[in-house]
């Protein structure tokens, strides 16, 4: 072997290296993340129940997001906990009075509980009514 191939060998093994290793540090420090993705893997598969325990533990984990409280609600309608979605929106609402789908959605919930007033009321909030 020349000195170009032997270089170009030494190249490819750190290289791989470096990729194995970032791909392991990353599934320790970034734990969160990555119960976060495979929560939304799941979601995605129609496994609910699994998504859930995914995102409360990446919730659990520290994950800070509005988001990831609009997707557990998501899962709680999926296995129809509507009650469980109602107390979620109005948490959510609470942090972030302008966030417009959680108040549609929780209209829409409010709507299949039979709470039709209540349900009025929150989309003439979205509709700038109240």
């Amino acid at each position: 072997m020349n000195i170009k191939q032997w270089q170009y060998s030494i190249f490819i093994i750190l290289l791989f290296i470096t990729t194995i290793t970032v791909i392991i540090s990353y599934h320790f420090i970034e734990r969160k993340w990555v119960l976060y993705r495979k929560a939304e893997n799941f979601f995605i598969s129609n496994e609910y129940p699994k998504a859930f325990s995914y995102y409360k533990e990446a919730v659990y984990r520290g994950i800070k997001n509005k988001e990831i409280l609009l997707h557990i609600a998501d899962v709680y309608i999926k296995l129809t906990k509507f009650k469980d979605a109602i107390e979620l929106y109005n948490s959510i609402l609470k942090i972030d009075p302008k966030n417009r789908k959680a108040r549609i959605y929780l209209a829409r919930v409010l709507t299949w509980e039979g709470q039709f007033n209540e349900a009025i009321i929150e989309y003439r909030k979205v509709l700038g009514e109240n």
